[in-house]
């Protein structure tokens, strides 16, 4: 049974190349992009990481291996973005990749 797979920027640079050697191997893969994608969201609107949850989980029904998580801008973002990431930037990662499942309490905690 193949791996599920969620990239997210799958339709172009390293999350593109991630989801080619994935579906090489046979994987299943789930593209999450802007564009070119199974999953068609802009990931710095809250309410589009909530429609790709749903829609994520649809697609999976419900079991993912995998995430992926490698969205990035292309461009150059606002100031004010920039700042607030570098005053918060647990609250920035989290908000644009953090997976919105509960935690499971069986899986091992990370090393140190």
């Amino acid at each position: 049974m193949p791996r599920v797979n969620v990239v997210t920027g799958a339709a172009s640079g390293i999350g593109l190349a991630m989801k080619q050697v994935l579906e090489e191997r046979g994987e299943t893969v789930i593209g999450v992009d802007i564009r070119d994608a199974d999953v068609l969201v802009d990931l710095t609107s809250p309410h589009d990481r909530e429609r790709m949850v749903k829609e994520v989980e649809a697609r999976s029904g419900g079991s993912i291996d995998t995430i992926i998580a490698v969205a990035g801008l292309a461009a150059p973002a606002r100031w004010s973005l920039w700042t607030a990431a570098a005053r918060h930037p647990f609250g920035a990662t989290r908000s644009g990749s953090c997976s919105r499942h509960k935690h499971d309490p069986a899986a091992p905690d990370a090393p140190g």
